[in-house]
């Protein structure tokens, strides 16, 4: 079967949950009668399911360290100043920063 235009091209953002609900009801409707659409959404999600869990593990300790390691030895840049004239009134800064 023929998908019908465009449809073939909503099987990845239906695998990731992210069609507005007007599109889902359309395509759900197309799956059930095109089975190109079910085999590629049916692979799509094996592969988000995975991508999922790839993001369950926690960092190895060694990655850990080494990023650790990095960042006490890597220099760091000064934070950037502040332009001389600022866009709020110096009596709007006083009352920002004043007890009220």
């Amino acid at each position: 079967m023929t998908c019908p235009a465009g449809m073939h091209d909503l099987t990845a953002p239906y695998a990731l949950d992210a069609l507005p609900d007007e599109e889902r009801t359309a395509f759900e409707t197309h799956l059930r009668e095109c089975p190109s659409c079910r085999r590629e959404v049916g692979e799509l999600g094996g592969t988000v399911a995975r991508l999922a869990a790839a993001w369950e593990r926690p960092p190895s300790p060694d990655l850990r360290a080494q990023v650790l390691q990095r960042i006490r030895t890597t220099p760091q840049q000064p934070a950037a100043r502040p332009p001389a004239h600022s866009a709020i009134p110096v009596s709007t800064r006083a009352r920002r920063t004043g007890s009220g």
